[in-house]
């Protein structure tokens, strides 16, 4: 008797065990998003996708061309096709596919690496929204990222997806000084001690430059009251007078008095080369490392990332709106996105851009492949870099900035007496 209970418990206990098991694979292939997403890999798989590129890097380039369409091969039987022209050409074929009401375009996706996304935006160019439909967008990335959710001051929609970033990081001369600051104000106290080594690349002429004053500006901004409303350069100046003072301020005990900056980054390089500057800056990561072995920068040249924060630019993709295989461009952009092809592209091997996702945010599997890239001792990891980045901020509010520099610096220095007159 005893045995028998035992045997109808088992049978009771293991036929349960299944109910629940099928129950919830009956709840998985019922969930909508799951069903959609296995439409599209249906629908994309075993394509061709036509990507349009505009002043890629050679080895971005090379890196979509050889590792990221072989992963795309591997896992979706997806060809890309890279076609490389000026956006502006690729603006124009649209307005002429819209004239024309031709709805099978000759390309699928557009790589937008700095501005772009407004007029495609606003002229009709892109496919949307899907950016919700990509499962590894809504794994990896931050829903409330500014950098996710804007894009040259206007709300993305759903219509293109972030891919990749810059930071700018600066770079020292350890002869000189070996403890590194964290704050803008320390950098500047710092500057005071080695009077006339110190400075940074002009912003109206280099993106260094520029996204310096403006990383620097925007600290402590409401940026949802930036997005809310356009504040006119008064407004703005009140806003950031304090910051604006003290780039005044400082400005003396810099290069040449503050009178001249440095108009591109080869001249950044070659006045640290020869010592007369011992500091610089970069959007590479990994730049100083690359002049180091180049024998193009001093021996004891080191990079340093600033706690208090900085920016730089984010590189885009959408779909265009007659794209004739937009279920391959979402599989392509789902890859992109993938934490094994974000670890890829940021090997300083490769393309040499940092994760799109937000440390403070991505889930710990996103890092388990990034984590295992090698970096030289000179070159700052991501983590080291983006935990804290200051969110790049629209085209609209940089010029102002900059033109807010040019007025309230620059000409304040290059109009004061030289020193001991």
């Amino acid at each position: 008797m005893k045995k028998q209970i035992i045997l109808i418990v088992s049978l009771l206990t293991i036929l349960l065990l299944t109910a629940c098991s099928e129950d919830s694979t009956l709840l998985k292939g019922n969930d909508p998003d799951v069903k959609n997403w296995e439409l599209v890999e249906n629908s994309g798989k075993k394509s061709v996708v036509t990507l349009c590129v505009d002043g890629v890097s050679e080895a971005g380039r090379e890196w979509l061309q050889t590792e990221f369409a072989d992963y795309l091969k591997l896992t979706y039987e997806i060809d890309l096709k890279l076609v490389e022209q000026t956006q502006a050409k690729t603006f124009e074929i649209l307005a002429n596919d819209q004239r024309t009401e031709n709805q099978s375009g000759q390309y699928d996706l557009i790589l937008i690496e700095d501005r772009g996304f407004k007029k495609a935006y606003e002229s009709g160019y892109l496919y949307g929204p899907f950016a919700d439909k990509l499962p590894n967008y809504k794994t990896y990335l931050n829903p409330g990222d500014f950098e996710v959710l804007y894009d040259e001051g206007l709300k993305t929609n759903g219509y293109e997806v972030p891919i990749g970033k810059q930071q700018l990081t600066f770079i020292f001369n350890e002869n000189y000084f070996y403890e590194v600051p964290e704050t803008y104000d320390a950098l500047f106290e710092l500057a005071k001690g080695f009077k006339g080594q110190f400075t940074y690349p002009s912003p109206q002429s280099t993106a260094e430059g520029r996204s310096f004053i403006v990383g620097y500006l925007s600290q402590g901004l409401d940026y949802d009251k930036l997005y809310s409303k356009a504040y006119t350069e008064e407004e703005l100046y009140e806003l950031v007078k304090p910051k604006l003072d003290k780039l005044a301020a400082v400005g003396p005990v810099l290069y040449q008095e503050g009178k001249y900056y440095p108009k591109s980054i080869a001249e950044m390089d070659q006045l640290l080369f020869d010592e007369v500057l011992i500091f610089s800056m970069s959007l590479d990561y990994d730049y100083a490392t690359a002049k180091m072995k180049a024998y193009e920068y001093p021996e004891a040249a080191d990079t340093f990332a600033l706690a208090e924060g900085t920016t730089g630019p984010v590189a885009h993709m959408g779909i265009l709106f007659n794209s004739t295989n937009k279920s391959g461009a979402m599989l392509v952009l789902n890859a992109m996105l993938s934490p094994e092809m974000q670890a890829s592209k940021y090997d300083t091997r490769k393309w040499k851009q940092l994760p799109i996702y937000d440390p403070n945010y991505a889930p710990q599997e996103a890092y388990v492949d990034i984590k295992k890239i090698k970096m030289k001792s000179t070159t700052l990891k991501q983590d080291e870099i983006l935990i804290s980045r200051v969110p790049e901020i629209s085209d609209y509010y940089q010029d102002m900035m900059i033109s807010l520099w040019t007025k309230h610096v620059l000409e304040v220095n290059t109009t004061a007496p030289a020193e001991g007159q």
